[in-house]
């Protein structure tokens, strides 16, 4: 029982560290991007009706979040908040930079129009969510260990009522299929550049 308890107290400080850490490095991204977006190109890239939307979707797989089975520390566990804090700007930053790839791509090669140009920017910020949440749970490669049932079913059922979403135009201005995939694409190949970077950091600061 005691072995138990402790196991389990230790998974969930590895869940509230991923809890925060992509929310440090979202906040980063999103507020960065709609700043770059409108102080150097004058545009709004998102709506305010589609980031209440973003929140919701994203807020439902946070709280999922909660019954995901990372594996614990091996050893006690401690508060390393300058590292953490560190860790998500930098992951921040990478997921900044990604975004603003989009703006070239999706207005120059794509040619969308302002509103297809803030649903591939809700897509892409959705799709990126759900991604960084499998990189950042396990301190190792996300392949690790096996997400809980309900957090797959909530960051899928997230991914796909966005694309749906965006591709329909329920709620906002569909864009083609090809923007979509690209988005996709483009964001997987982000996620593997963080998680390299994520465990060169956790092993300078030897956070377990």
């Amino acid at each position: 029982m005691i072995v138990d308890a402790v196991k389990e107290s230790r998974r969930i400080f590895e869940r509230i560290v991923t809890y925060s850490m992509v929310k440090v490095a979202k906040v980063f991204q999103i507020i960065g991007f709609i700043a770059i977006a409108f102080i150097f190109m004058n545009i709004v890239p998102i709506s305010s009706f589609l980031l209440i939307l973003l929140l919701f979707t994203n807020d439902i797989t946070s709280i999922s979040l909660s019954t995901d089975t990372s594996v614990y520390s091996r050893k006690p566990d401690v508060w390393n908040i300058r590292s953490i804090v560190y860790l998500s700007c930098i992951l921040g930053i990478v997921l900044l930079a990604e975004s603003l790839i989009f703006i070239p791509i999706n207005l120059a090669i794509f040619g969308m129009s302002i509103n297809q140009f803030q649903t591939s920017i809700f897509l892409l910020f959705n799709v990126t969510d759900q991604l960084l949440i499998f990189t950042i749970r396990e301190r190792n490669s996300f392949l690790k260990s096996r997400p809980s049932n309900m957090l797959l079913i909530a960051s899928l059922s997230s991914v796909l009522v966005g694309a749906s979403f965006s591709y329909f135009g329920i709620l906002m201005t569909p864009i083609s299929i090809t923007a979509i995939c690209t988005i996709f694409a483009i964001s997987i190949l982000f996620m593997l550049l963080n998680n390299f970077i994520k465990i060169r950091i956790f092993k300078a600061f030897r956070i377990s």
